[in-house]
């Protein structure tokens, strides 16, 4: 990302975390398009997540777990109206396309850097699918909805959910 983005004028990066590769940390200190925010409390990077036109979630292919992960930003980006911008080679790329919330693109920069500019000049297309992610985050993510289903989950696996009822409604 930090490579494709400085291919494409206009476009910053902001990320947060720990950093644990010394060459990654360099290659963000000299590179003047990024803004590293360090390790954040929740509370921060929600709220810079409302701040974003899209949340990046891009995940290394040739790691199975990667291929298979489920992104918690994806639900932070739901939460906050923003569109994901994921890759297409994880299992769940074609759940990003047919929900509708947000974008996919091969693991490769040259495909990233022309989405980069695609969204860059396509604002009212980042707007329509933050509102999708946001609507989709009230209907089946919301805590009311989970909690049912891990009620039912519990129910299932155990043949009684009532330890489970007591414990969300306190």
């Amino acid at each position: 990302m930090i490579d494709a983005a400085a291919q494409v004028p206009g476009v910053r990066v902001v990320t947060a975390g720990r950093l644990v590769e010394p060459w990654l940390e360099e290659k963000i200190h000299f590179a003047s398009h990024v803004e590293y925010l360090g390790v954040l409390p929740q509370e921060d990077i929600l709220r810079r997540t409302c701040d974003a036109d899209v949340v990046f979630a891009f995940y290394n292919p040739l790691l199975e777990i990667n291929r298979r992960a489920s992104s918690a930003k994806w639900y932070d980006a739901m939460m906050a109206g923003r569109p994901v911008l994921s890759n297409s080679e994880i299992i769940n790329a074609p759940w990003i396309e047919s929900e509708g919330f947000g974008f996919i693109c091969d693991f490769s920069i040259d495909r990233l850097i022309a989405i980069l500019r695609w969204l860059r000049d396509n604002p009212e297309e980042r707007q329509v699918r933050g509102a999708r992610a946001r609507s989709l985050f009230e209907a089946r993510f919301n805590r009311r909805h989970m909690n049912e289903l891990v009620g039912q989950a519990v129910l299932r696996a155990t043949g009684s959910g009532n330890l489970l009822a007591e414990v969300i409604h306190q």
